[in-house]
């Protein structure tokens, strides 16, 4: 297994009105590769890798736009990248 991540993934997230006043008004994720893809479970510490975390800016929301789309840069933060 390697962390070549498949990058057209769609993920659809309802977030409570608390996310929105939140002081950083930002949205974190936590992207892991998965080496059973195929079987929708948890992520395993024990034989998944944690890819990294992607910062998603929620003051869009604010504005009136009801919801965010794009593609967002994953951080590593193990390896500064």
């Amino acid at each position: 297994s390697t962390c070549k991540p498949i990058w057209n993934h769609q993920q659809a997230v309802k977030l409570s009105v608390e996310h929105l006043f939140n002081e950083k008004k930002t949205f974190i994720l936590k992207v892991w590769h998965k080496v059973n893809a195929d079987i929708e479970t948890a992520p395993e510490k024990s034989g998944d890798t944690v890819l990294g975390f992607v910062s998603i800016d929620l003051s869009a929301l604010l504005s009136g736009l009801q919801q965010i789309s794009g593609w967002y840069n994953i951080a590593d933060t193990i390896r500064n990248i």
